[in-house]
């Protein structure tokens, strides 16, 4: 499996930080549950929202709770060769060709 992940945080680094961290692990997770990427993605995001809202909420001080990130991951099936993109957010993957940018 190949994974690519990038994110874009606002209101502070936290949410961009607990994605960077988990989204992986719990993307991973999905899809052995669900052996659908798609639903895979969905499932994960979901999870990791909860998960990082409970978190900020058992902080004293709510810390990251104002915070916020977009977000796009990658998933490469190497033996289906097939390429799965989830956004988060405003975020976008953009898949394109070098050799057709630049002609001889």
């Amino acid at each position: 499996m190949c994974w690519r992940y990038a994110d874009d945080g606002h209101g502070g680094a936290q949410t961009s930080h607990f994605l960077r961290e988990n989204s992986y692990v719990e993307f991973e997770k999905q899809l052995e549950k669900t052996r659908d990427p798609k639903q895979a993605f969905e499932k994960a995001f979901e999870k990791l929202d909860k998960d990082y809202i409970d978190q900020c909420l058992q902080n004293p001080r709510k810390a990251g709770l104002f915070a916020g990130s977009c977000a796009v991951a990658l998933y490469f099936d190497c033996v289906k060769n097939c390429l799965w993109a989830a956004n988060l957010g405003d975020s976008r993957a953009v898949l394109g060709n070098v050799d057709d940018c630049f002609p001889d």
